[in-house]
């Protein structure tokens, strides 16, 4: 584990994009599933519309070599009679022997501010563990009465709002960027191998089972720490797992 006491916070470049890709896979890998696909979002981000490289941060050192990095992508929230702009973070990372030293933290608060000082876009809409975005000021998006566009409250659907009252209407429904669901219908093993990535083993992993456990818990579900998640997971079959014999 490595210690940096100085790094400088810069907007996201495309003469750091690779250096990047490499720290999502890095990050990433054998995290939430077998390998990982973070970094081929990030790829399918840069070249969408709904890329919000204005907010897009990087942390760098004094030898511009990055450390961590997030992206923005466009996002909204659709009401009856109006649509409120949103913005939605993610992925976001900061390179293994960094972690722990708050620079994801600053790379948050930093672009927030951004968002805030615009005045353009409604709030932040992401999907994420509640325990680990509650401090930037994030709420279940229950709180302002908006779901997935299919009506549910999943766990991690969490809003900051950057404009007050903006989102005081009722029953919104959000809408992220496509590149989410577009990342999960391509071939994985191609980009990879167009961009030479190393090879790399993948293994299923006790983050994999926390995450996918978390994932089908609602908003109406109590909360709980991640200690009390794994005692859960040990007492209850987690859904939809494949029981070995």
């Amino acid at each position: 584990e490595h210690y940096m006491s100085s790094y400088d916070i810069e907007n996201d470049a495309a003469n750091l994009y690779e250096q990047t890709l490499d720290i999502f896979r890095e990050a990433f890998w054998n995290l939430y599933q077998p390998g990982c696909d973070e970094h081929l979002t990030a790829k399918l981000i840069r070249e969408s519309d709904d890329y919000l490289p204005q907010y897009s941060l990087v942390a760098l050192n004094h030898e511009k070599k990055v450390l961590g990095c997030i992206l923005y992508t466009k996002s909204r929230i659709e009401y009856e009679d109006h649509m409120v702009p949103m913005v939605t973070f993610g992925p976001v990372a900061v390179t293994p022997e960094y972690q722990g030293q708050g620079i994801g933290s600053r790379l948050i608060s930093e672009s927030i501010e951004r968002i805030k000082k615009d005045g353009i876009y409604g709030g932040v809409v992401i999907l994420g563990y509640p325990h680990v975005y509650a401090k930037h000021g994030f709420f279940p998006s229950s709180k302002f009465q908006v779901t997935m566009p299919d009506g549910s409250y999943p766990k991690g659907l969490q809003v900051l709002e950057t404009k007050e009252t903006v989102l005081s209407g009722k029953n919104g429904k959000i809408y992220m960027s496509d590149v989410f669901e577009k990342v999960q219908n391509m071939d994985l093993q191609a980009f990879e191998d167009e961009l030479n990535f190393p090879p790399r083993e993948k293994f299923t992993t006790p983050s994999q089972k926390i995450f996918s456990y978390t994932i089908q818990l609602s908003q109406s579900d109590p909360d709980l720490t991640l200690e009390q998640i794994k005692d859960s997971m040990n007492r209850k079959p987690l859904i939809n797992s494949s029981k070995e014999p």
